[in-house]
């Protein structure tokens, strides 16, 4: 049973006994309480328990018939950069310099706008017996 069905049985704005949206749902008493239920809880309908009733909520009716939600899926870029010791890199207008002696791995996450930068340092490994001071 589709939501939508039983939204479209009650859109008149008038109460609406469970067993009659049963009857014309042709659908068992606890399927349509559940459904019912989900909704009220969702603010969609207000179910009043213990008249076993159900209306729309005046707000939802107003909403224009053909309103459609297009969610985009959002565009994201994912890189990681190695800034150099004393190096400066500008991404979206915004300069990342790096003031240390070491490497500095860089992770951004960017959308429209630049959302997220993590750093990192770049740890140097450990001298071979031939770099070894002696």
């Amino acid at each position: 049973m589709k939501a939508q069905t039983l939204l479209d049985l009650i859109d008149n704005g008038e109460w609406h006994s469970l067993n009659e949206l049963t009857q014309k749902l042709n659908a068992s008493i606890n399927e349509v309480t559940r459904l019912v239920e989900t909704l009220a809880n969702f603010k969609v309908v207000i179910h009043l328990k213990e008249t076993q009733q159900v209306k729309l909520r005046s707000l939802i009716r107003t909403l224009p018939p053909n309103l459609e939600f297009n969610e985009e899926k959002e565009k994201v870029a994912i890189g990681t950069i190695i800034l150099p010791p004393e190096g400066t890199i500008t991404i979206q207008n915004t300069v990342i310099s790096n003031f240390t002696e070491d490497d500095l791995e860089i992770g951004v996450r960017i959308n429209q706008k630049l959302k997220e930068i993590a750093i990192s340092k770049i740890s140097k490994s450990s001298p071979t017996k031939e770099e070894a001071p002696s």
